[in-house]
């Protein structure tokens, strides 16, 4: 790995915003984990941010024999869970240069550089060979990419025959109509590093799926588990001293209001946590 530009390449700078300040001083609060988390059953973040992980690895059929990309993988705290739970190989690609390092470091101190590697990359040029995986998964990161297109193409390429792709990734639900409506859903896209071409509804996510040569495509809507839970443990005291001793005053405020503009266009009814599952015939 090497500490590459990838701001010339790709749509960076709101990522960097959202999760790239005071990633090294993550250490180990919240187990490294950054997603929304499965509240079911769930009452602590960790327990919740695991199931969801858990369930992604569910959908997609991991098991010992499998091969999985592993793209936006944050501080990598998933491809450690995964192999000890499901036996997975895994390569993991992130773009932000902290968080790979973080990443890299947490697979050395658990001892597992024989099962995970991890690569600074960028998912709309994935850095691996045609048919080189059985399953893909992109666990809150896809609504990132420029484009979301770019990357299915990318996925499609490297997945081997009858592999299988399961994303978390979010969608409108219905289109703005009030003045009130379109500056929540347009607050939620900006602060939510989501480029234009990535905001459409489930039908239209389907079709570019099928577009990109993917079949059996299916997408649930479970944003019920996912959001308000995470939104109530962002909102905790304890959580709010926590973000603010790593990142700062400034960077966990406006952290904080990404939250709350997600949480909005959940709760109007204008967008959707969603989780996809797609196939390569």
């Amino acid at each position: 790995m090497d500490d590459t530009d990838w701001v010339k390449i790709d749509h960076v700078q709101g990522v960097k915003r959202i999760y790239g300040i005071g990633s090294e001083k993550f250490g180990e609060y919240h187990g490294g984990y950054l997603n929304f988390g499965w509240w079911e059953k769930a009452g602590t973040y960790i327990e919740a941010a695991e199931a969801l992980v858990h369930k992604m690895a569910e959908i997609l059929g991991l098991n010992d024999q499998s091969k999985l990309l592993d793209v936006a993988c944050g501080m990598g705290a998933q491809d450690v869970y995964l192999p000890r739970h499901f036996g997975a190989e895994i390569d993991a690609v992130e773009i932000l240069w902290n968080q790979a390092q973080v990443a890299l470091a947490r697979v050395k101190q658990a001892d597992m550089e024989g099962k995970v590697r991890i690569h600074h990359g960028t998912a709309t040029k994935l850095p691996f060979k045609q048919n080189s995986f059985t399953h893909v998964l992109a666990i809150e990161g896809s609504q990132h990419f420029n484009t979301r297109e770019d990357f299915f193409r990318e996925a499609f390429r490297v997945l081997k025959p009858k592999g299988v792709m399961a994303l978390a990734d979010f969608t409108i639900k219905k289109p703005a109509k009030s003045i009130l409506e379109k500056i929540v859903v347009k607050a939620a896209q900006h602060f939510w590093a989501c480029p234009n071409a990535n905001v459409y509804n489930a039908e239209i996510f389907k079709q570019k799926l099928e577009k990109c040569g993917f079949i059996n495509a299916s997408i649930s809507e479970e944003g019920k588990y996912t959001i308000p839970g995470y939104f109530r443990e962002q909102r905790r005291k304890e959580t709010i001293k926590a973000r603010i001793k790593i990142r700062g005053c400034s960077p966990a405020r406006a952290g904080f209001f990404v939250d709350y503009a997600v949480f909005q266009a959940f709760s109007r009814g204008l967008s959707e946590y969603i989780i996809v599952r797609a196939e390569k015939p």
